[in-house]
Order: structure tokens, then sequence, then C-alpha cells
């Protein structure tokens, strides 16, 4: 006890836990995904891009770790399949088709940027899941979303069957 005192005072038990990784990171990179850190109003987020796809890391590991599929990914597994969701606004000023999609299917459109200053337009839902406006939009069915897919669609529906899913 009085080693761990010790340690505890020069700070070298507290610098230890900082050295964990995060464990959403860290299944993103056993999923095949890239870490991204992207910087928005609130703060930083880490998403995890899986090809094209791109979804927050907490959000997916929760989805493929049992711990129950929140309304980005469910939204996300919903999509109409073979549409082009929403309807096109005539008149000069054209929406971000990604963004209005967003906001249709009940999610709140923030931006992010990352360290080089590219800009992400991220769907929030209400229970602060959140994914790619444009890997939404593009939904399950698209090529470009596959490794997404692939790895939340068991998981969540197995959950959503046991209820266990919403």
């Amino acid at each position: 006890m009085k080693a761990l005192l010790a340690l505890s005072s020069l700070g070298l038990v507290a610098s230890a836990a900082f050295a964990l990784p995060n464990p959403a990171a860290v299944q993103c990179g056993n999923l095949g995904g890239t870490d991204l850190i992207l910087n928005g109003s609130a703060g930083q987020a880490g998403f995890c891009q899986l090809g094209r796809a791109m979804i927050e890391e907490w959000t997916l590991d929760r989805a493929t770790t049992g711990y129950g599929c929140q309304l980005a990914v469910t939204t996300y597994l919903t999509h109409p399949a073979g549409s082009s969701p929403g309807a096109t606004p005539s008149g000069a000023e054209l929406p971000n088709p990604a963004s209005a999609y967003c906001a249709a299917v009940g999610g709140t459109s923030v931006n992010y940027t990352d360290a080089s200053g590219n800009a992400y337009g991220i769907c929030q839902f209400s229970d602060n899941s959140s994914i790619d406006e444009w890997t939404l939009y593009r939904g399950p069915n698209d090529s470009t979303n596959s490794a997404l897919t692939s790895a939340v669609k068991t998981q969540c529906s197995v959950l959503t069957a046991s209820g266990r899913g919403l």
C-alpha cells in the first residue's frame, strides 16, 4: 500500500491509466477500420473509417460488441433500398441531400473538421450516436459501405430480435 501511495504521489499511477488505448478505437482497428479524430463545436470525437463509410467509434463499438444498436445504426440499416431518399427542392439553392436526409430521419447535422481542415457533415441523433451524413444517405446497400454494413448488420439484427436493439 505504501508503494502505491509513493507511486501515486509521483504521478506514476495516474499516467499509467492514460497509456491505455481507447477500446472503441481498438475495436475500429479490429474491424479493419482507421481511427480518425475530428474537431467540432463540442470538442473532439473519434470516428472509424471503414472503406468510404464513417461512423462514430463508440456508436460502432456498441453495435459490434453486444451493447445495443443506437439510432445512427438502426437508421442506417433501415435506409430505403435502391432509392434516393428525400425530395429534390426546386429553386436556385439546393441543400446538401445528405444533410437534408439526416434532418428527415430525425438527426441533427453537425460540422466537424480533421487536422488538415477537411470538413465532414455528421448526423447526430438524440441518443448521441453519430454517423457520417453521406454514409447514412448512401445506406447499407451501397457497395462503398459494405465493410460497415458487414460489421453491424448481424449483431444488430440479433439484438433487435431479442428486444435489446433499441
